[in-house]
């Protein structure tokens, strides 16, 4: 018989031969699993002993960046904001008693809140500090009436025991009203006094919406350098201060007792807390 007949052993019978196409496939394989295979062998050595060069960062240019001296960065629960700081120019003056009319002393049209800037319902809990009751009126009540937010909680301080009058105020939440008569806002606990950066750090946390109201007759020179010393400043989102200091103008009114600040290092105090801190700070009047 043919050769193509035969088996391997020699002996007859049928033998399947593979066509030239069959045999040209198989060795294409063959040589595309060798090449992989190469290719394979070639990375991993490459990767083992090859160490690329460092490159340096690339800085990334902001073409026309905001005023950062006339913003404030604000950690919205939403994402960052940034907004306007408050004017500050005309807003801490030292009044001229003989030519400013009492009933625009205390006037508060300028305030500009925080709270009318960004939503602050996003915030877990708002909670406003009150620091120089007074009688309710011209202060806890003008802030519940004017300012454009709800508080969840509200902590006050009065020194004088007689003069404030708890109107039990339904706006506030019951059980958030938290009022310290008798006791002055301070650095340290005493009689007569609460350590306030350390109440502010027990009753407020940074997710926190906090509002500070301060009037404490020449205290604010001694709690806010604390609170910026103890790290509680950080908690604060809004300061309403009011600076005390030595002006000829407010001598007759009791000022000479303050000092030996003046009206140059109340505007460095406000700015300071502005710029340095990162506070929405407003002069309270």
């Amino acid at each position: 018989p043919p050769s193509y007949m035969l088996r391997a052993s020699g002996g007859p019978g049928p033998r399947l031969h593979k066509s030239p196409l069959q045999f040209n496939m198989d060795r294409s394989m063959k040589f595309f699993v060798a090449g992989l295979t190469c290719l394979f062998l070639v990375w991993f050595v490459h990767s083992m002993f090859y160490t690329a060069p460092s490159t340096p960062p690339v800085a990334i240019e902001i073409h026309n960046p905001p005023p950062r001296d006339n913003l404030l960065q604000v950690n919205h629960p939403l994402g960052c904001l940034f907004v306007p700081h408050p004017p500050l120019t005309e807003t801490l003056r030292a009044h001229d008693w003989n030519t400013l009319a009492p009933a625009n002393v205390e006037d508060r049209s300028f305030l500009v809140f925080l709270a009318g800037l960004i939503n602050v319902s996003a915030y877990p809990k708002r909670i406003l500090y009150d620091l120089g009751l007074h009688d309710y009126e011209g202060s806890l009540r003008w802030m519940l009436d004017n300012y454009p937010a709800q508080f969840d909680e509200v902590y006050g301080f009065e020194c004088d025991v007689g003069i404030f009058k708890d109107k039990k105020d339904p706006r506030i939440p019951e059980g958030g009203a938290h009022y310290f008569i008798g006791k002055c806002a301070d650095t340290k606990d005493g009689e007569n006094a609460v350590d306030f950066p350390r109440l502010l750090h027990e009753t407020c946390r940074m997710q926190d919406f906090c509002v500070i109201k301060m009037d404490i007759e020449g205290a604010e020179w001694t709690v806010l350098p604390k609170m910026e010393e103890k790290g509680v400043h950080s908690l604060v989102d809004e300061l309403l201060v009011e600076i005390h200091f030595q002006d000829p103008h407010m001598a007759p009114f009791g000022w000479n007792k303050f000092g030996p600040q003046t009206i140059e290092d109340g505007r460095k105090l406000l700015n300071h807390w502005r710029h340095d801190l990162n506070v929405y700070t407003n002069p309270w009047p």
